[in-house]
């Protein structure tokens, strides 16, 4: 891909485990120093360990994920188990080589009793970690592909992983895998490369334990073939160049009765907030037989389920279904939006609306959902193609809610008078079907406390929030009789009403009370 040649300018299409092959020359130019000629595309490369390290450090601000220090703290005692068992000579596989370049050293000394073989698909970050590894006698470098299916790997006692994730790009229609996305290949390709005792642990997404479809038959495949020794919720920045929520999961070629639930948090940052220790925050032990049962192995909800309120909403009887099957649910449109008095003329001044086919939009954005309203004075503006806004154009009874941010607000929308809205791209619009259900239940159960519960299991992120619609839709909603639905949908109109009216006649009476206390 285009970015991946902007990360590794000497990426090459030849595979070689022979160092000689790649033209890499080691020396010792100084008694704490090695350096590295290295020969690709007819380029000389001639860096030190401590340049390879800065141009990895580099990589990550570019999107490039790494193993931060407390992560790697917890592979090494992987290792560590490994390295234990001395009857046997373990075969450890780094699958991932690229993730784990930064601390690979301190993942790989003082393990003389295991036989270490890292893998990367690509040349130049062999040539970084053959550099930094030489002096290990039980490591192999080597040039492989852990996202195609016939790749010749071996078996191994114990395999590390940290894949690539969040891309856009999925692997190619005609492969078998369960799920096409690059981090769910890598997880079905590994298992395969275990030894009769073998175990992969790796980070995966957090909706590892929850999304459907391909990720949901790969779960099955997994509980049904394999044993699953740990799922533990990380937290927030764990990982170099990613901001995405993730697990950690380690799952067993023999399939063992319990599995371990954990839910890790932050113990220690340093300056530049990498995560440098983590404490267990919650932590429980489950049976094989109830991840059996289960559709959803999202951590969270195992720990909720010992909550009263979670346990009387699944004891209820109501039919509960997915939010996606009775409402249409997208996220916000990422517009350049300007005040409504900007007047400047430009791409989002009011000025443009006047050439053909524009029009001006007001924006609703996170800073005008209040608790049971929308601010549209407050509201920017962007003027646009009226063809192509049609389809963002918010119509009555959307329920809106925030994205991002910090706080979740959950707003039912009612078209003003003399301006069209969109949502911005902060926000997520839930438009019902209101032949199944109607706004005010929606907006009563998402602000509910399971609802609450339920929303913040789907967040992929912890400090501040990034709430996918795709996941937000498979959320399930309890459905009441529609007439009961709209007997309540007309009371909270009402109550809404009277609620507001009282507001609004309060602060009236305050102001009065103010003004007659202050006359002196």
């Amino acid at each position: 891909s285009t970015q991946a040649k902007t990360l590794f300018p000497y990426t090459t299409l030849f595979r070689s485990t022979n160092r000689q092959k790649f033209g890499i020359v080691i020396s010792k130019e100084r008694s704490d120093v090695f350096m590295t000629d290295v020969m690709l595309h007819g380029e000389r490369v001639h860096k030190s360990v401590e340049e390879w390290n800065e141009w990895f450090r580099d990589s990550t601000k570019q999107g490039h994920i790494g193993v931060g220090p407390a992560l790697s703290e917890m592979f090494k005692a992987y290792v560590d188990q490994e390295q234990a068992k001395k009857s046997v000579k373990p075969r450890v596989l780094i699958a991932t080589g690229n993730s784990f370049f930064l601390d690979i050293e301190e993942l790989v000394q003082n393990q003389a009793n295991c036989q270490f073989t890292i893998v990367t698909k690509d040349s130049y970050v062999v040539a970084g970690l053959t550099a930094k590894l030489e002096r290990f006698s039980n490591v192999e470098v080597a040039e492989a592909d852990i996202y195609e299916r016939n790749t010749q790997l071996g078996s191994y006692d114990l395999i590390l992983a940290v894949p690539a994730f969040g891309q856009r790009n999925m692997v190619g229609k005609d492969t078998d895998f369960c799920s096409r996305y690059y981090e769910f290949v890598a997880m079905e390709n590994l298992l395969a490369h275990l030894n009769q005792r073998g175990k992969l642990v790796m980070v995966v997404p957090k909706r590892f334990g929850y999304a459907g479809g391909g990720v949901k038959k790969l779960r099955e495949k997994v509980i049904s073939q394999y044993g699953v020794e740990l799922l533990a919720d990380l937290p927030h920045s764990m990982l170099m160049g990613t901001a995405i929520q993730t697990m950690l999961v380690a799952l067993t070629a023999d399939k063992q009765r319990k599995t371990a639930l954990r839910v890790y948090d932050v113990a220690e940052r340093n300056r530049i907030r990498e995560v440098l220790a983590v404490t267990v925050q919650q932590e429980r032990v489950v049976e094989r037989c109830e991840l059996e049962d289960r559709d959803n192995w999202d951590v969270g909800r195992f720990f909720i389920s010992d909550d009263e309120r979670w346990q009387k909403y699944e004891a209820s009887t109501l039919p509960k279904v997915a939010l996606g099957t009775i409402a249409k649910v997208f996220r916000g449109k990422a517009v350049p939006a300007r005040k409504k008095d900007s007047g400047d003329g430009g791409e989002a001044g009011a000025d443009g609306a006047t050439e053909p086919g524009f029009e001006t939009f007001g924006v609703v954005n996170i800073s005008n959902l209040g608790t049971y309203e929308i601010d549209f004075e407050g509201a920017d503006t962007v003027v646009g193609d009226a063809r192509k806004m049609a389809g963002h154009v918010l119509k009555d009874g959307d329920v809106i809610i925030t994205a991002r941010g910090t706080v979740i607000r959950v707003v039912i929308y009612w078209q003003p008078e003399g301006q069209q809205y969109i949502a911005s791209s902060n926000l997520v619009v839930i438009r019902p079907d209101f032949d199944k259900v109607t706004s005010s239940h929606l907006k009563l159960f998402l602000d509910s406390a399971v609802g609450r519960l339920l929303i913040q299991q789907t967040q992929q992120g912890t400090v501040v929030m990034n709430i996918s619609p795709k996941d937000l839709a498979m959320i399930e909603v309890p459905l009441l009789t529609l007439d009961e639905q709209w007997n309540r949908e007309n009371r909270y109109r009402a109550e809404l009403i009277r609620y507001e009216n009282a507001i609004k006649a309060a602060n009236n009476r305050w102001k009065h009370v103010i003004k007659e206390l202050q006359e002196f």
